[in-house]
């Protein structure tokens, strides 16, 4: 399963480790086995055991213990073999191992966005356009080696960090607006009508789904800057209470027209709301409240309570909402009427805003605003050194300019452009670098006033204070953030989201892209938050599925058509979305091979993210099952051998174009393990729709019925054969089987999952010598098996994750 490839890469490659002697047994057992091919006279592939002192000899010795363990070394013509027990060569090559320290690296450009969100709370901030993204085929994107910097991303961390001081400095002399929206000049097709008794005024219908179907807005009053405005309304109510018994009150949400092709369609669901105003009087009169607004931002205002809140999907199109707008006009239920709206500011800054007073002391107030703000950026406390820098930096600007507030706007700028804010440090402040790395394994962003007190205390390394931060962490909303990004990583929803298919090929719809991406999200959420055993990963009795994704999974109908819930979502900007699906207790009628759907290889976008889009790939496939579910990291192939290219002709069975590859022993031991793992999924196609049989070419254009369901892609080539043998010679029969196999040595998913929640976290792939921390994560597991959050608490408080202090 391993191949010698992987130790010639440690050997050459890999990081530096402090070096120790080797244990006499260890060295007896090597210059009895092992330099005759591997010592002083002879280095094969490289490879050289003899010299104690080597850089990376730790890791190399627990690799040679793992390969002979695993019977791949010594060679079979090799004139003597070992009989004795290779575990005790780990326990003896890492006595003297050291405690690895995570690596120095860069934040992700997530990371980066989170911690600058956390940190100042600038709603709707994004990353620059500009900013370049990271690679999406990494399964783990925390790795230190992958994150490189380049100048490109130098000049988009300025622009980040300008937009951001733009916002949290409001600079002299900036915008202030006083703009009144007339009612003649408002989009109240539908949203509103004119009142019968007074034709200068509009009611409210009530509806409070989308802004085409109940607000009353102006889309010539947008925030120039961000600040505090004042809103004034000039309303009466036709009734002292609405529908629930309670005056009639207006709710004033705020959307950015900039995110929507038309602001009118705008949801309400998830909109913040900036202020309640309750409307108790009959006559009209003028009502204010205060509301804070972000540069771009306008105003959708509801009725929050004339009628009880309506029960249309939220996926309602343009017809369905008219109706239901006619139906609320219709309705006698008392409504509140408006004249005008008056937006002016902004008359305060934001409570996140840095604003130097008229009078006082202005460098203490730049020192009392900035040194705390660089703290939070730094993520510890700061030197005296730094302090002092920082603040004398600030004065020496603004002073230059004429004015201490852009000497405050640099100096922020730099901080944001500082490695102290891009880098994870490391050694500074060990407890808070702790605090760090677990907020941001956890939260993907910045950590929080609590976990910097424990950092401060320096208690945060005790295991039950460290246990409980764990668990306080991961009930917060803000470990969805955590979800999202091992969704990515590795259930492939990165790679999904950019994938190029083949329509003519596989029945294929933006609805599926957005379906599979959300439903491995969704999977992976429950399993967090019902800390469900991580066996769960390998089977279950749930999986998700929207509407689109039970026609391609070929539920009976009758269904809409596509092209009707392609008109539905882009009339509603709302994506159909997937619903937890009991696969215990489907209807008779729905095809058996769903049943299969439990885990995370029933996962379209774990099926899809393996292949190019237009045809399964078993190979990548067969890889992704060991790296991700069996734990182990088969080798590169080697540069001359070319990629196995689809055949579209249907000429050849997969299984017959794969001997091309086996048939080279340099190719065949790596492909032992590989293929019949992906064979087994051969049922599967592309993007993880169910197959019988191969298509025997491509459809033309129009052939292909997409509303007939998965059928019409299946075409009549050869069948499929999903079985296949380990090379243990344990027979496996699709999907089943390797489930199956998992499930009766479930130590090895729990070892792999624990190495990716690591590599993560830590920020470095795990070599062999790390092999001990994982060994006793699984020792540990009790005997009902690790939930996920239990699991993710192990890693943690391993002396792996804390590294040496």
């Amino acid at each position: 399963m391993r191949a010698w490839w992987l130790a010639v890469g440690l050997c050459l490659a890999g990081p530096a480790r402090a070096t120790a002697q080797v244990a006499e047994p260890v060295q007896a057992f090597l210059s009895t086995y092992c330099f005759e091919c591997h010592g002083p006279d002879r280095q094969k592939s490289g490879v050289r055991f003899d010299d104690a002192e080597a850089e990376g000899r730790v890791s190399l010795l627990e690799l040679a213990a793992e390969l002979v363990e695993e019977g791949h070394m010594p060679p079979e013509d090799a004139p003597l073999h070992p009989d004795v027990e290779p575990r005790a060569l780990h326990a003896l090559s890492l006595a003297e191992a050291p405690t690895p320290r995570p690596p120095l690296r860069r934040l992700t450009g997530t990371e980066l966005l989170n911690t600058a969100r956390d940190v100042f709370g600038i709603r709707g901030l994004e990353l620059p356009p500009s900013m370049p993204s990271e690679p999406d085929d990494l399964a783990v994107d925390t790795l230190a080696d992958e994150l490189h910097i380049s100048v490109a991303q130098l000049d988009a961390n300025l622009e980040f960090a300008t937009r951001i001081a733009d916002e949290v400095v409001p600079l002299p002399d900036g915008p202030r607006i006083a703009l009144r929206s007339v009612a003649a000049t408002w989009r109240l097709s539908r949203m509103a009508w004119r009142s019968p008794g007074n034709p200068k005024t509009y009611a409210f219908t009530g509806v409070n789904l989308a802004g085409r179907s109940g607000a009353v807005w102006d889309d010539d009053l947008v925030a120039p800057t961000a600040g505090v405005y004042t809103l004034e309304l000039r309303v009466a109510a036709d009734a002292p209470s609405g529908d629930d018994g309670r005056p009639l009150r207006l709710g004033v949400f705020a959307v950015n027209p900039s995110r929507y092709e038309s602001p009118e369609r705008a949801p309400r669901a998830g909109l913040p709301l900036l202020a309640t105003i309750e409307v108790p009087g009959l006559e009209l009169e003028t009502l204010t409240a205060d509301i804070e607004l972000e540069r771009g931002e306008t105003i959708h205002v509801y009725c929050l309570n004339r009628l009880a809140p309506s029960e249309v999907p939220g996926d309602a199109n343009r017809n369905e909402l008219a109706d239901l707008v006619d139906a609320a006009k219709a309705d006698p239920a008392p409504t509140v009427r408006i004249a005008h709206m008056r937006l002016a500011g902004p008359v305060h800054a934001l409570p996140r805003q840095i604003v130097l007073g008229s009078g006082g002391d202005k460098p203490q107030q730049i020192r009392a605003a900035l040194l705390p703000l660089a703290e939070r950026l730094f993520r510890r406390p700061l030197t005296r050194a730094e302090s002092e820098a920082l603040i004398a930096d600030a004065l020496e600007h603004g002073r230059a300019v004429g004015h201490l507030a852009f000497g405050l706007h640099r100096s922020l700028r730099r901080l944001l452009c500082s490695p102290q804010f891009l880098f994870l440090e490391l050694g500074e402040a060990p407890d808070h670098d702790l605090a760090t790395r677990l907020a941001l394994f956890l939260w993907r962003g910045a950590p929080d006033a609590e976990l910097m007190r424990h950092a401060a205390a320096g208690d945060l390394r005790d295991p039950a204070v460290l246990r409980v931060q764990v668990q306080r962490l991961l009930d917060d909303a803000r470990s969805q953030r955590f979800v999202t990004a091992l969704a990515e990583t590795w259930l492939g929803t990165r790679r999904m989201q950019s994938l190029i298919v083949c329509n003519q090929r596989v029945l294929w719809s933006e609805l599926l892209r957005y379906g599979y991406v959300r439903s491995a999200e969704l999977f992976l959420s429950d399993v967090l938050v019902d800390d469900l055993p991580v066996t769960t990963f390998i089977d279950s009795n749930f999986t998700y599925a929207s509407a689109p994704m039970r026609i391609a999974w070929g539920f009976p109908g009758p269904h809409p058509t596509w092209d009707e819930m392609e008109d539905r979502r882009a009339q509603s900007l709302t994506w159909p979305e997937p619903e937890r699906l009991d696969l215990a207790d489907l209807p008779p009628d729905v095809p058996a091979h769903v049943a299969q759907r439990g885990g995370v290889l029933g996962l379209p976008s774990v099926l899809s993210g393996t292949g190019d889009g237009v045809e399964s790939s078993p190979i990548l496939r067969g890889v992704w099952v060991l790296e991700h579910l069996f734990g182990t990291r088969p080798p590169p192939p080697p540069p001359d051998v070319p990629a196995l290219l689809p055949d579209t002709s249907g000429a050849l069975t997969v299984a017959e174009r794969l001997s091309a590859h086996t048939a080279s022993p340099s190719c065949a031991r790596c492909h032992a393990d590989i293929d019949p793992l992906g064979l087994a999924l051969e049922n599967f196609d592309a993007v993880g729709g169910w197959r019988e049989s191969y298509a025997s070419r491509l459809a033309p254009e129009g052939v292909a019925d997409r509303d007939a369901g998965p059928s019409t892609f299946a075409s009549d080539g050869a069948s499929i054969d999903a079985t296949a043998v380990l090379p243990d010679g344990e027979r496996i029969d699709g999907l089943a089987g390797i489930k199956r196999h998992l499930l009766e040595r479930p130590e090895l998913f729990t070892a792999c999952l624990a190495t990716k929640l690591l590599e993560t976290a830590t920020g470095r792939r795990l070599e062999p010598a790390d092999r001990r921390f994982i060994d006793a994560i699984v020792a540990a597991e009790p005997e009902g098996g690790y939930g996920f959050r239990g699991l993710i608490e192990a890693a943690v408080v391993s002396e792996l994750f804390l590294g040496a202090p």
